[in-house]
């Protein structure tokens, strides 16, 4: 009726941690809506809504990757800083990070964690809410060209708000690049 309305409560069960968006619209009606049209999947209508919900914990992991020479000469080497930053607003646990160095570049050594040069995976562990740990790799310049070389997380515990582990997205926060252009001549 006119200035009535009516409810509808649904119960769900939780299976899985993470953002989960629940939108509710008017489907069909008989009658002419002069400010929405039902069944569109129109959100900034009014015979539409939605609710959030989220799910466990969350931990907002970004990283950051440089070079410290992003012109180096064949046969120099490189170094790469990977810094690695838990937003929050939960601890992150059982973090790794993949970067696997592109062909053309040698593995030489590595600083400040534990990485296995074979699988390119830092293995992180724990980081607390507002802390950042960082990984720096040595690599040898064993050819000419450009290389970009990508990391990315790879695993974590906990949901991450605007970012998929292991999804190669480099539009999200825990993906980042580095990219060398070896100097080259062709003297005749």
């Amino acid at each position: 009726a006119v200035g009535g309305s009516t409810q509808l409560t649904i119960t769900a069960a939780v299976d899985a941690t993470g953002v989960s968006t629940n939108i509710a619209q008017v489907a069909t009606a008989n009658e002419f809506d002069i400010d929405s049209t039902p069944g569109n999947g129109v959100p900034g209508e009014d015979d539409q809504d939605s609710a959030l919900v989220a799910v466990g914990e969350a931990a907002d992991l970004a990283l950051d990757k440089s070079v410290d020479d992003p012109a180096p000469n064949v046969g120099g080497s490189i170094v790469y800083t990977i810094v690695l930053t838990n937003s929050g607003p939960d601890n992150a646990t059982d973090v790794a990070v993949e970067d696997v160095l592109p062909a053309g570049l040698g593995y030489v050594s590595h600083a400040n964690g534990t990485y296995d040069d074979g699988t390119g995976i830092w293995t992180v562990g724990n980081l607390a809410v507002g802390a950042s740990t960082s990984l720096t790799i040595t690599a040898s310049v064993d050819a000419a060209g450009t290389f970009t070389n990508i990391a990315q997380v790879n695993v974590s515990d906990q949901y991450d708000p605007d970012s998929e582990p292991d999804n190669d997205d480099p539009a999200e926060d825990d993906q980042d690049d580095a990219v060398i252009n070896t100097p080259q001549a062709d003297l005749e």
